[in-house]
């Protein structure tokens, strides 16, 4: 807008503008691109601020834009037969009339309807296309948005077709020439092929031929895992087996005629690329287990390396693991793996050193908080990261169990009960230590089925008696019997062993024997009588089956002393002549 005076602070119009059609309230443009035809009508602009207002009256109208070109470009003077066409016009709509302009006191409005960008293919509303003559067969115009289509199946020679459009207010017309012509395929060929493809390795090779193709077909058959397109010509797929070179001849046909080509290639074992080592560290610690993982594309039949790792470690060479504990130092070294088949190699070096370093997160993952007096071979190994060579204890480890001051581990047997307590392990190098609390205790495994073996009902006065005591499982620490024993026969607290001459008679009596320590307890009870010494009363035929015995390990059991002294003397008498050890 042009206005005199103040500037305007706000801006309306009545009635509402064509839709499409906008006011901007700040400025006063009327900008837009009117969609919908409308009569011609007058429109109030007011321009307004604080101290007044102006107005100015707009006549125009809204019609609908005649088409003004038709073009076609790109189009081809002739086309194979079958092949697929595709033409696309370009409209141009005649723009607002500039006269408009005169018109308006102090406006101007830009008014072009509906004007499609160049190429568009979407239907101009109102617009109709025809064309003439017919299209070959196979061939059609769309009548909304003029694009000509499709495969042709006949021959035509060059010909001119003339396409119009209109609509309500006028009309276009543009000429296409073109001829579709009986033409086979030629100059078929597939120069990015190669020589050698590898296994595993995806393929596509497209094909250059001149002419329109319907199909393509190859003879012998493609090796395992590589297809041919019939409709594109490509070449694609995985190759899978190994194939030696061969010759192969694909086609190309149309139904004017065909061209050939022949191709020839080798399938091989794809070799090895890419080799890496990603844990890869510059530093590893002395005497510490490591393993470097290697990642490599394609198939590998041997791993070697050069020069030879350090002391302790080794290079696998079927997976190319590196593995091992170094066991001497060394400064940084380069060291070149290689994977390597039987078409190619991949090589990467490795740079890294081993030095001394403290150990550190020590731990006995086998160690139980309790342990018993007399549990066979304890044995505790311990973990530790780093290269730990000398290991030491405080306090001392109660008695029976040590501390290897080489490798850490804690064995030997327990012999006596210790309450528990911390053991501090200390693991070190020349680099530094760690340290670890080890906290448990001592204890005695509960005695059970305590047993006097060969205990008999009767023993003569003054004859030495020697009961010793038996346990299923457990260890006793202390011993004692109740009511207490004959005269002359006494228990040993310590080790259980009941002994000694009765001298006084005794009748038949019931004593309890218990075994316990500090976790529990085991009970027997024995039944015996003390009594005159009989008369020794050997038993002949006892006496004539010893004779007949002459291995120790048939003699049998030895009789009771107490109540058989005749034959016990017998058997002893006959077990020493057998020269029996015991």
């Amino acid at each position: 807008p042009n206005a005199t005076g103040g500037k305007a602070t706000k801006w309306t119009v009545l009635p509402p503008l064509p839709e499409g059609l906008r006011l901007n309230e700040v400025t006063g443009h009327i900008v837009g691109t009117p969609t919908q035809g409308r009569e011609l009508a007058e429109y109030v602009v007011a321009a307004s601020n604080v101290s007044g207002n102006a107005t100015a009256s707009l006549n125009f109208g809204v019609t609908v834009a005649p088409p003004e070109g038709l073009s076609y470009h790109g189009v081809q003077s002739e086309y194979p037969r079958g092949a697929v066409v595709y033409m696309t016009p370009k409209l141009v709509l005649k723009k607002s009339s500039d006269s408009m302009a005169t018109r308006l006191a102090w406006a101007k409005v830009s008014t072009m309807l509906l004007k499609r960008p160049p190429g568009s293919m979407r239907p101009v509303p109102g617009m109709t296309f025809t064309i003439s003559p017919d299209l070959p067969d196979g061939l059609m115009m769309a009548s909304k948005t003029g694009i000509i289509m499709g495969q042709a199946t006949q021959g035509r020679p060059e010909t001119t077709y003339t396409v119009v459009v209109r609509n309500a207010t006028g009309s276009a017309t543009a000429n296409v020439t073109f001829a579709i012509a009986l033409i086979a395929p030629s100059g078929l060929c597939y120069p990015d092929l190669g020589k050698v493809l590898y296994t595993s390795q995806p393929v596509t090779v497209h094909r250059v031929v001149d002419g329109y193709v319907t199909e393509y077909s190859i003879e012998p058959s493609l090796p395992p895992g590589l297809y041919l397109e019939t409709e594109s010509g490509s070449l694609t797929g995985v190759p899978s087996d190994v194939t030696p070179e061969r010759s192969y001849k694909v086609t190309a046909k149309n139904q004017d005629g065909q061209t050939t080509a022949r191709i020839a290639f080798a399938v091989a074992r794809t070799p090895p690329s890419g080799l890496v080592y990603p844990g890869q560290k510059p530093v590893y610690p002395h005497l510490v287990p490591m393993t470097m993982q290697p990642s490599v594309e394609g198939d590998v039949d041997e791993y070697s390396v050069n020069p030879p790792l350090p002391q302790g470690v080794d290079l696998n060479s079927r997976t190319g693991v590196i593995s091992g504990t170094p066991t001497q130092v060394s400064d940084a070294s380069t060291f070149e793996v290689s994977a390597r088949n039987e078409t190619g190699v991949s090589s990467t070096p490795l740079k890294f050193g081993v030095k001394v370093m403290p150990p550190e997160s020590l731990t006995y993952p086998g160690l139980d908080h309790v342990y018993y007096v007399g549990e066979p071979r304890v044995l505790v190994t311990p973990e530790v990261t780093g290269g730990a060579t000398d290991w030491s204890v405080e306090p001392a480890l109660p008695d029976g169990l040590e501390l290897d001051a080489h490798s850490g581990v804690i064995s030997g047997v327990p012999t006596r009960p210790v309450p528990e307590a911390p053991y501090v392990v200390t693991a070190s190098n020349k680099a530094g230590g760690t340290s670890e609390v080890l906290t448990f205790s001592i204890t005695a495994p509960a005695p059970k089925g305590l047993t006097f073996p060969g205990v008999c009902s009767d023993y003569p006065v003054a004859t030495e008696v020697l009961l010793e005591p038996r346990m299923k499982s457990g260890i006793s620490t202390t011993f004692s019997v109740k009511p207490q024993l004959p005269i002359g026969l006494q228990i040993d607290a310590v080790t259980g062993v009941i002994g000694g001459k009765p001298i006084k008679i005794t009748e038949a009596m019931r004593y309890v024997v218990t075994a316990e320590n500090v976790t529990g307890s085991t009970s027997v009870t024995l039944e015996f009588e003390i009594s005159e010494m009989p008369e020794p009363v050997i038993d002949h035929s006892f006496a004539d089956l010893l004779e007949t015995v002459t291995d120790i390990a048939d003699i049998g059991e030895e009789p009771c002393r107490a109540s058989a002294f005749g034959n016990w003397m017998v058997w002893m008498v006959h077990r020493a002549w057998l020269n029996d050890p015991t």
